[in-house]
């Protein structure tokens, strides 16, 4: 009796010993899985195209870090039999693979056979582990971080008697602001956030008081494929205009520059309008692109435009200054869809936004690497959101950023979840 109720008890004990095991083990196989899946789909869509690699790479990394470590032989004799069929196979593995429309990512972990140390008195010599985790997103429209971004952790430095004020959302820094003077910064209906320090001198204000040591600002935009596609474009060379009675009608394409001055008059047609050298507007001269424009500045010389130095590199730049007014509304839809004037990703050429006549943008303006130098005595109403390098105000004119969602370039954020 005593020797089949030890057998027994054995067997009992087995069973607890070691199938308590193998569940905690699923429990930390799920766990991997689930990280691993959300992984992968957060870097699949991160650079704003789909990615495989990233998400391979991410998947892996997230298994391997939950302590469910398999070599690429594993991996690579992996096998999937529940895998929708519709699914692409990524990474070499059967087990990572996608939907169709890049909108679900499947993970399978390779089987990790666990040791019995004590079920193989009843024939149990190992356990098999494994899980399976399906995440999913989408691209939804974020609300905007900031209607004045000002991504260097340099020092920016407001004076003068202006001011400048955003409505609808608020003003972010990484760096330093220093305001001296008359200068007036004021959020209306937003923060304002500076990631290390602010002093002010004089009678300048901030209004609501800045927030400091914050976090450094991400760029809003770093979703947008770039460098915009050019090569199916027409190139037209230098162009200048002034005097008295000039009126010229321009077409998109590539342009090494553009020069107006005097009291000049140019229309520019509805497209993308890349400019390797200097866009030059002087004088009483006028630029009417209301008709749906983007003004690109990227690198390159003549006729063959391209993306800059991801270190740093000066490439075409805007130069405005004079009595009057540069009129752009952005596209409405496209590659370019509300972006009204773009400096490629790398550009350090400074974007020189002067004179005494107020100028009519609506749509982002977006310079990543770039100086924004505004002065002069104008007020101007904006319906932009300014995304740039550095910034630096003088004057006594006013600027005022009103956010207008349907006017600006969409703010892609992704939503990613465990899909069941």
């Amino acid at each position: 009796m005593t020797a089949l109720m030890v057998t027994g008890l054995f067997v009992i004990a087995a069973i607890v010993v070691d199938l308590g095991h193998a569940r905690e083990m699923r429990r930390q196989a799920q766990t991997a899985a689930d990280a691993a899946a959300l992984a992968g789909m957060s870097a699949l869509h991160a650079s704003g195209t789909v990615d495989v690699g990233a998400a391979v790479g991410a998947v892996k990394a997230y298994v391997a870090h939950n302590e469910f470590v398999h070599n690429e032989v594993a991996w690579a004799s992996c096998t999937d039999p529940d895998r929708p069929a519709a699914y692409v196979v990524v990474g070499g593995t059967p087990c990572i693979s996608v939907s169709p429309d890049a909108s679900r990512l499947r993970v399978l972990l390779p089987v990790h056979e666990l040791p019995a140390s004590l079920a193989g008195v009843v024939g149990v010599d190992e356990i098999d582990i494994s899980a399976t985790a399906e995440a999913s997103g989408g691209a939804v429209e974020a609300a905007p971080p900031c209607g004045l971004c000002v991504l260097g952790t340099g020092t920016h430095q407001f004076s003068g008697n202006g001011s400048i004020t955003t409505t609808n959302t608020g003003m972010a820094f990484n760096g330093r602001v220093t305001t001296s003077g008359n200068a007036d910064l004021e959020a209306i209906g937003g923060a304002v956030s500076i990631q290390q320090s602010w002093s002010r001198s004089g009678n300048a204000s901030v209004v609501p008081t800045p927030t400091t040591g914050r976090p450094e600002l991400p760029d809003p935009l770093a979703h947008l494929p770039m460098p915009f596609g050019t090569s199916g474009s027409t190139y037209f060379g230098k162009k200048s205009f002034s005097g008295n009675d000039t009126h010229c009608v321009l077409e998109p394409g590539r342009y090494s520059s553009i020069s107006m001055s005097g009291n000049s008059h140019c229309e520019l047609r509805p497209g993308l309008f890349t400019i390797t050298g200097k866009l030059s507007v002087s004088g009483n001269a006028t630029i009417d692109a209301t008709s749906g424009v983007t003004l690109y500045f990227p690198c390159g010389t003549g006729g063959s435009p391209r993306a800059c130095a991801a270190d740093g590199e000066k490439g075409g730049e805007l130069s405005l200054s004079g009595n009057a007014p540069l009129k752009i509304n952005a596209p409405t839809s496209g590659e370019t869809q509300g972006l009204s004037i773009v400096a490629e990703r790398g550009n350090t050429s400074v974007l020189s936004y002067a004179g005494n006549t107020g100028k009519a943008i609506t749509g982002t303006v977006y310079a990543p690497s770039a100086e924004l130098k505004v002065s002069g005595n104008a007020h101007e109403t904006l319906e932009s959101m300014l995304i740039v390098e550095e910034m630096s105000y003088s004057g006594n004119g006013t600027l005022e950023l009103v956010w207008v969602r349907e006017k600006n370039a969409p703010l892609v954020a992704r939503r990613v979840h465990l899909a069941y």
